[in-house]
């Protein structure tokens, strides 16, 4: 029986270096901010960003630009990109699996997947998409997981178990959505850009929406943070710790799901930021601790407003999808660490 002593040994406190690495982040967090809302088809100076936080002035056309269009458009790409970046780094430290995230367990594709199937059969609006989101980031979870366990006897390398399960689940709900969408064209020819993950500033009031619940969800993540660090040991010497093996799997995956659907919900699929934010945070810290978790945030939202960036002035004054942006960076990082990893043999 592993000891409660033994185990403080191994959740330790934030050291020096990971408090540093933290605040370094943050910096350049803020840093971002400002670029995100100096940058555009129009540049703005540092100065008229103060001037419009500080002293809105409803006649000055730049304050209208600052504060009604980038200004919540960086806070939505921020707070999306939080949620998924530690909905990532929870889902690989408890599958224990560095290719897991939720585009590649398949999440993504169901939540748009129900979504639409609520739009098509109920007449369900894109303001309230939370719920289907929500049931279909369930059903393709599970039926990943539930792939993943069957594969469990192939010869397939057990850590290409889970990848590929939820890989074959993203084809089967995009080929699924790609159909409905077929069925009647013109129902969803305005959500077009959603499909693909789009941000704007009218996002803003569906993020308000969502803001408490996307709060509540991550503080549980949290409160699971001592439990999945004891269950880095083994699920029988967390068991013996007193840890409830099953309860934790079970708030977790469900806070994973939650949060990925919410994303979804709010500005349509974002994919490999989640997959992208855990092997940053790892060059910085360890994964036990809290430490992680809170830097996969702050990197999160951070990764989402460099795309949004990008997608916003690399042909400027056109804006590209966010979606798009990320994907295009993160499915080349995804390549690269798969085959790092099939080289180094730590899927095998």
């Amino acid at each position: 029986m592993i000891e409660w002593g033994c185990m403080y040994q191994y959740i330790y406190w934030p050291d020096t270096k990971s408090i540093c690495a933290a605040l370094s982040v943050l910096a350049v967090v803020l840093l971002v901010t400002i670029l995100h809302i100096s940058v555009g088809a129009k540049s703005l100076a540092w100065w008229d960003i103060y001037q419009a936080i500080s002293h809105f002035d409803s006649h000055n056309y730049d304050h209208h630009i600052v504060i009604n269009q980038r200004l919540p458009r960086l806070l939505v790409a921020m707070g999306c990109g939080a949620m998924l970046g530690i909905a990532g780094f929870k889902a690989q430290k408890l599958l224990q699996n560095p290719l897991v995230s939720s585009s590649t367990l398949g999440v993504n594709s169901g939540a748009v997947f129900i979504s639409l199937c609520a739009m098509y059969f109920f007449n369900i609006t894109e303001d309230n998409l939370f719920l289907p989101a929500f049931a279909g980031a369930c059903l393709a979870g599970i039926f990943t997981l539930s792939m993943s366990r069957a594969l469990h006897r192939s010869s397939i390398s057990k850590g290409l178990h889970i990848v590929l399960a939820g890989s074959l689940v993203s084809m089967l709900f995009g080929a699924l959505s790609t159909f409905l969408i077929q069925l009647d064209p013109l129902r969803f020819a305005d959500i077009q850009d959603w499909l693909l993950g789009d941000i704007g500033p009218s996002d803003f009031n569906d993020f308000k929406a969502i803001f408490w619940l996307a709060l509540a969800t991550v503080i549980l993540l949290l409160s699971q943070g001592r439990a999945l660090d004891a269950m880095m040991l083994g699920e029988r010497q967390a068991q013996s710790a007193g840890v409830n093996v099953k309860r934790t799997k079970l708030l977790t995956l469900t806070s994973v799901f939650m949060l990925a659907s919410l994303v979804v919900s709010t500005v349509g699929p974002i994919g490999f930021i989640g997959l992208v934010v855990p092997h940053i945070c790892k060059v910085f810290v360890t994964e036990t601790g809290q430490i992680g978790a809170w830097l996969s945030m702050l990197i999160g939202a951070l990764l989402l407003a460099c795309a949004d960036i990008v997608a916003r002035t690399i042909i400027a004054p056109k804006v590209l999808l966010v979606g798009g942006v990320s994907a295009s960076i993160g499915s080349v990082f995804f390549l690269a660490l798969l085959y790092f990893m099939l080289r180094k043999k730590s899927v095998l």
